[in-house]
Parts: structure tokens; C-alpha cells; sequence
């Protein structure tokens, strides 16, 4: 190996580099040269058996005159149906969404 260059007074070399692994990787994999400082894994729990997402914004407070489509929502996926709400916008179709969600966690 020959010196490439000069930086700070020290002599940069040329280095083989290979760019191998063996085995089975799951996930994601880094080939770091130098770490500086600590490196941190953070993973979040699995999920207990019988919990569900909670994913889903609040309904808004004031919910109105929406019986009636809350019922047709329940009949309809009780039945294994696919629903779809549509509408003007500012009619209501998301927060009937998200007020049926959370009736029904």
C-alpha cells in the first residue's frame, strides 16, 4: 500500500476494503469504518396479545345527527361488507369515521 496524501501531518494510506458478510442478515445492516462517540438501538415493544392500535385522532366533541350512519357503518362491516363514505367536504365523513373508530375499539 502506497501513501495517498498528507492531511493534518499524517500519512493517508490506500487500504483494501471488503465489502463482505456472511450469514443471514434480517433487517437493516451499516458498514461504519470509525464510530465516534456511542451508538444507540431503540426499539419499541412488541405488542401484548389482545392490544390494538391506537392510531386514530379523537373524535371531535361536538358529534351531531350522525345515528343513523353509525348504525348503517355497524350493520354494514357486521356483515364483512367494505364501506366507503363520500361527500362534500366539511360534511362530516371524518369525524363519523373517527367517532365510529373509537365506538368500536
Amino acid at each position: 500500500m502506497g501513501t495517498i496524501g498528507v492531511v493534518d501531518g499524517a500519512d493517508i494510506s490506500a487500504a483494501r476494503v471488503d465489502n463482505t458478510m456472511s450469514g443471514t442478515v434480517h433487517g437493516t445492516s451499516m458498514q461504519v469504518g470509525t464510530v465516534h462517540g456511542g451508538i444507540t438501538f431503540q426499539y419499541a415493544a412488541a405488542p401484548t396479545a389482545g392490544t390494538r392500535p391506537d392510531q386514530v385522532p379523537r373524535p371531535p366533541r361536538r358529534f351531531v345527527n350522525r345515528r343513523a350512519d353509525l348504525a348503517r357503518l355497524d350493520g354494514l362491516l357486521a356483515e364483512g361488507a367494505s364501506a366507503v363514505l363520500n361527500g362534500m367536504p366539511g360534511i362530516g365523513k371524518t369525524a363519523t369515521l373517527y367517532r365510529w373508530a373509537h365506538d368500536n375499539q
